[in-house]
């Protein structure tokens, strides 16, 4: 006889033999120095409830190229720990294992449902949530910083800055971090005037000086401009119709520093040696010392 379908509500430890239906929401892949390189996913059922799913690089070939983002899988036979740790990516209490016993087969859709999580901006700025926590978050990009490159762990690394507003016109800093953030800054570069509307999936919560803001969670967040969801298009919809334009905040090129030592301007100062300077100088000191005696 088959195996029940299950709930992702509804399994628990005490034993392999689930057999669950699921639509692969999102996939990245992790490098830690006790598991090594694992690949990872977050899974939902019909119902919308989700869970972290892992697979350990000795099966990452077998199981890697099934796990089709979009896609809906029938899985069975696998293995649930306690969800532990920072970030997690899902609210369940435990975390799928992909085995060597584990099978998994292609179904037909149940649904063409992102599962969205949405967290209001109030909630976020406020201190109640839970930063261990991921949260899905979906703004309008009113004001962009310039693009930064810094130094991380001695590889220089793409930095962004800049804010989000809701529909009640409340604001949202974020900061994004390497491909995130040249995703970023290449969309609003061409958005030409229009609206960008950016939903940050699986998003970290983060507070300095009682500021608190979100931002990528290495490589298990994802970022969406303008995608085309119902529920991100009602949220569209619904933004105040005030014509607020993307402002994008660049500091002045250094090269305008450069051209104040040349042409012209450069041309009404003469050259002085280091001992005609010094010998200024203390042209200047007796002068001053004269007037005070």
């Amino acid at each position: 006889m088959a195996q029940a379908i299950a709930y992702l509500d509804d399994i628990k430890p005490y034993k392999t033999t689930w057999r669950v239906q699921v639509r692969v929401l999102h996939t990245w892949k992790t490098f830690t120095t006790k598991f090594g390189e694992t690949f990872d996913m977050v899974l939902s059922d019909v119902k919308g409830k989700k869970i972290h799913a892992s697979v350990k690089r000795e099966h990452l070939n077998r199981f890697e190229k099934l796990m089709v983002p979009g896609e809906w899988k029938a899985i069975e036979n696998f293995g649930l720990t306690y969800s532990t740790g920072q970030f997690k990516a899902t609210d369940h209490r435990y975390k799928m294992g992909f085995m060597a016993q584990t099978r998994v087969v292609r179904m037909d859709p149940l649904s063409d449902s992102y599962y969205l999580s949405l967290t209001p901006f109030n909630d976020v700025l406020t201190a109640g949530l839970n930063q261990n926590y991921l949260i899905d978050v979906v703004g309008q990009i009113v004001n962009v910083g310039e693009m930064e490159t810094i130094d991380v762990q001695n590889k220089p690394t793409k930095k962004i800055d800049f804010e989000l507003r809701d529909h009640t016109d409340e604001r949202l800093p974020c900061t994004l971090w390497g491909s995130f953030a040249e995703q970023v800054f290449s969309a609003c570069e061409a958005s030409a005037g229009e609206m960008v509307i950016c939903l940050v999936r699986y998003a970290k919560i983060k507070t300095y000086k009682d500021v608190r803001s979100i931002s990528n969670a290495f490589n298990t967040s994802q970022i969406l401009i303008n995608p085309d969801i119902p529920e991100i298009v009602a949220f569209k919809e619904s933004l105040p119709k005030d014509g607020l334009a993307l402002t994008l905040l660049e500091s002045k090129p250094k090269q305008e520093m450069i051209e104040l030592t040349t042409g012209d301007f450069y041309l009404q100062f003469p050259k002085k040696t280091i001992k005609e300077v010094a010998e200024m100088f203390d042209v200047i000191v007796l002068f001053f010392y004269y007037i005070l005696i």
